[in-house]
């Protein structure tokens, strides 16, 4: 109708989702900072306290924010329903779950691409 695609809501939602995840990341680095500020400013056990609660709630806010972009349910977002034509009940089946695991595999392959960095620093 407006010269758009069947993705573009899935675009939208997939923006809005990195919008999330963008401010869950501003919140973690804060949350970092403030770590370093107390490893460095107090150094007795109070600081030192502090600085690791600040640092796990930094990689606790780090983690969602990896995870949000991969919340939204994309394919439900596409409306594929309106350029395939009803032809059978099977065939529409076939059709969502075989998008369904094309979008799945696509989200998927992002989603481990974005998390490799924080399995390679944290470790076990």
């Amino acid at each position: 109708e407006n010269g758009g695609t069947i993705f573009d809501d899935s675009f939208e939602l997939y923006n809005e989702a990195r919008e999330w995840s963008l401010w869950f990341k501003v919140a973690s680095f804060s949350t970092f900072v403030l770590s370093a500020l107390f490893d460095f400013c107090k150094h007795n056990k109070i600081g030192l306290k502090y600085s690791r609660v600040f640092c796990w709630i930094s990689i606790f806010l780090l983690f969602i924010s990896i995870l949000i972009p991969g919340l939204p349910n994309y394919l439900a977002a596409t409306h594929i329903e309106d350029i395939t034509p009803y032809c059978a009940e099977q065939f529409s089946k076939a059709l969502s779950f075989i998008s369904g695991n094309v979008i799945g595999i696509g989200c998927s392959a992002a989603f481990a691409s974005s998390i490799l960095p924080l399995l390679l620093t944290v470790p076990p």
